[in-house]
């Protein structure tokens, strides 16, 4: 399920962010959010350097398709899933150019 979720925040993460915002570097920005006995993502809650970056991350978690609860005992349950996003801000060698790079890494997995 993680590389599932890295896939989806990859594919839709806006990283055009980076240029508009004016960030260099690497930018970590930790998300936590539960899933709820249905499968549905809930309580999304964000800690980034930047508070564009922030709704961003909260964006696509909340984006996510519903997902399979977690089951202990036979039995579904809420549980908390930590996610760790690199953001990572590249600024080639010639002068005026500037690239965005994402970089996202899953933190571990709560199952």
């Amino acid at each position: 399920m993680s590389e599932k979720i890295t896939r989806f925040v990859n594919k839709n993460f806006d990283t055009d962010l980076g240029p508009k915002l004016n960030l260099k570097g690497i930018n970590r920005v930790n998300v936590i959010f539960k899933i709820d006995k249905q499968g549905n993502i809930i309580d999304v809650q964000s800690r980034a350097p930047h508070p564009k970056l922030e709704e961003e991350a909260e964006r696509v978690i909340n984006a996510l398709p519903q997902m399979q609860p977690g089951k202990q005992r036979g039995k579904p349950y809420r549980f908390l899933m930590p996610f760790l996003l690199f953001f990572r801000y590249r600024i080639n060698a010639k002068p005026g150019k500037k690239k965005p790079v994402g970089a996202f890494l899953p933190a571990g997995f709560c199952f």
